[in-house]
C-alpha cells in the first residue's frame, strides 16, 4: 500500500504569503529529517513562517515536521527556539491599553495568556 504525503487538496491552497507554498516547505522539512544538524535558526523561521501561514503547508506537512522536529531532538535547541520566538512575536497581536490605565497602577488591564482552555466550561483561562 502506497500513502502518498502530499495528495492534492480539496481546497485552493492561497497562501497569504505569495512565497510560502507547501513546495516551498518541502526542502526545509527535507533538510530536518536528512541533516538535522544543519537545520539553522534562519531553516526554524522561515518553517515556522509557513506553519503561521495555514495555507502554506498541508496537514502532513506540519505533522511531519513536528513529529522530525522531536525525534531529531531538535525541538529544545536555542537556534530553533528562538527561531519560533521570532516568529511568533512578528505574528502577535498588540492588546491596546489606554495610557492612563496602564500609567495608574489601579485597575490595571490583565490578559492571562496561558492554559489550555480545557476546563470543560469553555472558558478562557
Amino acid at each position: 500500500m502506497e500513502i502518498q504525503v502530499d495528495a492534492v487538496p480539496t481546497a485552493v491552497h492561497t497562501s497569504t504569503h505569495p512565497q510560502h507554498t507547501p513546495e516551498t516547505f518541502k526542502p526545509l522539512l527535507s533538510k530536518l529529517i536528512s541533516s538535522p544538524s544543519s537545520f539553522s535558526r534562519s531553516d526554524a523561521v522561515l518553517a515556522f513562517e509557513h506553519l503561521l501561514d495555514p495555507t502554506s503547508t498541508y496537514p502532513s506537512q506540519i505533522g511531519s515536521f513536528l513529529t522530525a522536529l522531536h525525534l531529531s531532538g531538535r525541538e529544545a535547541d536555542d537556534d530553533v527556539l528562538a527561531g519560533g520566538a521570532e516568529v511568533l512575536r512578528r505574528h502577535a497581536i498588540l492588546v491596546d491599553v489606554p495610557p492612563e490605565q496602564a500609567a495608574s497602577g489601579k485597575d490595571r488591564v490583565v490578559v492571562d495568556i496561558v492554559g489550555t482552555g480545557g476546563d470543560g466550561h469553555d472558558t478562557y483561562n
